[in-house]
Parts: C-alpha cells; structure tokens; sequence
C-alpha cells in the first residue's frame, strides 16, 4: 500500500490472530487511549529501546514480581523521593559499594537490630559529634586497642564504678597535675613497693618496712601528746 491509511471505528474492534503477528513502523507511533489499557503476555515479553525511555505516571504505580528481578544499569542511578520511602526484605539484603560512599541526614536517624553488630574498618576510623555523646550497654563492655590510646578532654572528666575498679601497667604509671592530687578512702589507703608499704585508715598511719629513713634537710618537727619511739 503505498500512501496515507486512515481507520475509523465506531464504537468496538476485536482483533484474533491465531499464531504470529509483526509489526513495522519506519518511523513514529502515537498511541492514545482515553481511559484504560491492559495488556496480558501468557510468557515471556522482551522490550528494546535504542535510545532513551521516559516513564509518566500522573498518580500511583504497582509493580509486583513473582519471583527475581534483575536490574542492571551501565553508568549512573539518580533516585528522588518527594515524601517517604519504605524498603522491606523478608530475609537478607547484601549492599556492595565498589569505592566510595556518602550519606548524609538532615534531621535524626534511628537504627534498631534485633540481634548481633559487626563493623570492620580496614584502615582509619573517625566519629565527629557535635554536641554530647551517650552510649548504653546492658552487660558487659571491652575495649582492645593493639598500639596507643590517648584521651583529650577539654574540660572535666570523671569515672563511676559501682564496686571494684584495677588499674594494670606492665611498667610505669605517671600521675600529673596542674595543682593539686586528693586520695581519698572511707576505710583505708595502703601504698606497697614489695615488703614496704603505708596504710593509712581512719585512725591511724602505719610505716611498715625493714629501714625506715626520714631525712629533713633543714627540721625534723615531731609533735604529738605522745612521742614513742623505740
């Protein structure tokens, strides 16, 4: 046929094919359907566009897949969700980022797991909190470190244990203050270097030693009711 073709019907059009059907166009194709479309493949359906496809959906839109969906894309993914945006997986999710990723939340962000964490960094780990930091833990808590551990505080900093608190060093410890340093104990203070040692309690202060060695460079000012010394 060879020219222009117009189709004209009035009111229904039932097309049956009983095997194969194609279709040509060498250029456009304009489809317009007043109300609704349904379109029904008893198998497989294959689409291929050469160049770029733009989707419209003027109010909501369902898609439901019975079992796998694959979907691959060669260079960039632009998603935009004007309100809310839920993702529910009934079992595992796996999320593999092959260089960097950002994420940012304007307001707050909350995370729940039911059961066990675990974040592994490979080189450097680094947290930034702008105002106060808390953290909970129920039972138990460890913390390993394999090299050096340093503590800034610009301020004060203060520890509560509810019972027994060891401090361990393989060699030295060093207290340092600006001013002054307070030990205080409601029942007794004991400083130990192998057989020697001073215990101070509530009402008394005992020197223990096998020598004993008090040098004033200038005075040795003993005061007491009783001085005894044997």
């Amino acid at each position: 046929m060879v020219g222009d073709r117009a189709k004209t019907v009035q009111k229904n059009e039932t097309a049956s094919i009983t095997q194969n059907r194609t279709k040509s166009v060498g250029q456009n194709e304009t489809a317009s359907i007043t109300q609704n479309q349904s379109i029904s493949v008893g198998q497989n359906q294959s689409t291929s566009v050469g160049k770029d496809q733009s989707v419209d959906v003027a109010m909501n839109r369902s898609r439901s897949v019975g079992q796998n969906e694959n979907v691959t894309i060669g260079q960039s993914q632009a998603l935009t969700v004007g309100q809310d945006q839920n993702v529910t997986v009934g079992q595992n999710q796996a999320f593999t980022v092959g260089a960097n990723r950002n994420k940012t939340v304007v307001s707050n962000e909350v995370s729940s797991i039911g059961g066990n964490k675990q974040e592994t960094v490979s080189k450097n780990g680094m947290n930034n909190v702008g105002i106060g930091q808390m953290t909970n833990i129920g039972a138990g808590y460890m913390l390993n470190v394999g090299g050096g551990w340093m503590t800034n505080v610009g301020a004060a900093e203060m520890h509560s244990v509810g019972l027994i608190m060891n401090i361990n060093a393989g060699m030295n410890i060093g207290l340092n203050a600006g001013r002054n340093i307070t030990l205080s104990a409601n029942s007794k203070i004991t400083l130990q270097v192998g057989n020697s040692m001073i215990v101070m309690d509530k009402n008394k202060i005992a020197i223990v030693s096998k020598k004993i060695k008090v040098v004033g460079t200038k005075v040795v000012d003993m005061d007491g009711k009783k001085v005894d010394i044997n």
